[in-house]
């Protein structure tokens, strides 16, 4: 009885799945439904099987190592969270889930790729040697939804293809972006920061007792206090409503966003010194989207120079202020796939798009929805257990 309420759940689920369109996902649950039917119903070739100990044992020894392949390639993982970059959204030692099938699974391109399979691909030296290689190309299946501005995702960092980094997607393809005084700005219109993400700010304040007492009621290690002494000032990360409190507070003199000078050895993407920019004062940049066609002037030759390089395989040279592809000049490009944005929710604590540029679309691995636990101090934080995004 317990074996037909399974597969009666198996065919309502496909059913439901089919009426979505992902029939990628709708033939795998087919898969598993005719299986199941196999195993559980009187079968006499199954019945034979399963009287072979050895045999029974290996068969599944070998459905829990695929089953276990398929849900980290095609519907779901789990990734830890190493730094403070997206504080207050995401801490240090969170276990977060993140969904593969909101954007769609995207397949592997190499067998270092594949969970577990990689493994036996990582003992042999010539294949680690050309572990970002790819092989099969670059292909995702459809997903549940598309990708939205203010989604948290995870994605693979440009230089190592297989570091992993997760931050929040504030620029879409296509979409003139700015940070100006901190301030995060998209087609012009400036965007709200997040509930729990953290800018830094210059405060003077007229009491040290006081001040002590409200970054203790506002639970504000004093360690995440700094001097400017130049500035004659305390620098501080603050949220939205940690700010609040500090602008109407009596023994604060004075509060506003701290904003770091512009250099001329920039640590800001592109990394060259006809862009003085900073964390803080960003842009405007236009992110580029497939189909959009640019003019290769020296500028956009800098900005884009990467991208074109490394994702949309184009060799191309800068000379006497002219883009040439081999001895032939270019005056124009359009792009072949979307690019986005990404920035930490602790924005001057987070290094991102402002420091190394456009993440693909084909680097995107999926979207973070829920927190599973979070270890502090080799112990569960219970605040923090089951905690959606």
């Amino acid at each position: 009885m317990k074996y037909r309420r399974f597969i009666f759940l198996l065919i309502v689920v496909f059913l439901i799945i089919l009426a979505t369109h992902l029939l990628w996902l709708a033939l795998g649950l087919a898969t598993i439904l005719i299986i199941s039917i196999f195993c559980t119903y009187k079968i006499a070739t199954w019945r034979k099987i399963r009287i072979v100990k050895w045999i029974h044992v290996l068969f599944v020894i070998v459905a829990i190592f695929l089953s276990t392949i398929s849900i980290r390639i095609f519907l779901i993982e789990v990734y830890s969270i190493p730094s403070g970059s997206m504080e207050d959204t995401l801490i240090a030692g969170d276990k977060v889930l993140v969904s593969k099938l909101n954007y769609g699974p995207r397949m592997p391109n190499s067998p270092l790729e594949i969970p577990w399979i990689n493994l036996f691909f990582h003992l042999n030296k010539e294949s680690k040697a050309n572990i970002d290689s790819t092989w099969f190309g670059h292909k995702r299946l459809k997903g549940f939804s598309t990708i939205k501005g203010g989604d948290v995702m995870v994605f693979n960092f440009l230089h190592k293809k297989h570091t992993y980094f997760i931050k929040r997607c504030v620029g879409m393809p296509g979409d003139t972006f700015e940070v100006k005084n901190g301030a995060v700005i998209c087609n012009k219109i400036e965007l709200d920061l997040p509930a729990k993400a953290k800018i830094k700010y210059s405060l003077w304040f007229n009491n040290i007792t006081k001040f002590r007492i409200l970054l203790d009621s506002l639970m504000i290690p004093k360690l995440k206090t700094t001097i400017n002494f130049s500035k004659k000032c305390y620098e501080i990360d603050l949220n939205k409503l940690q700010y609040r409190f500090m602008k109407t507070a009596k023994c604060v003199d004075s509060i506003c966003v701290a904003v770091s000078e512009p250099d001329t050895i920039s640590n800001t993407y592109p990394h060259n010194d006809k862009f003085s920019w900073t964390f803080e004062n960003f842009g405007p940049v236009i992110i580029p989207k497939k189909g959009m066609k640019i003019e290769l002037t020296e500028n956009n030759y800098i900005l884009y120079k990467k991208i074109l390089k490394k994702y949309e395989n184009q060799d191309l040279i800068l000379n006497n202020n002219k883009v040439f592809h081999g001895k032939e000049q270019v005056e124009h490009y359009t792009f072949e796939q979307d690019y986005y944005f990404m920035m930490g929710d602790n924005r001057n604590n987070s290094y991102d798009s402002r420091g190394w540029g456009f993440v693909p679309k084909q680097a995107i691995v999926g979207k973070a929805i829920l927190i599973l636990f979070s270890t502090e101090h080799n112990r569960i934080n219970r605040k923090r257990v089951l905690k959606r995004l």
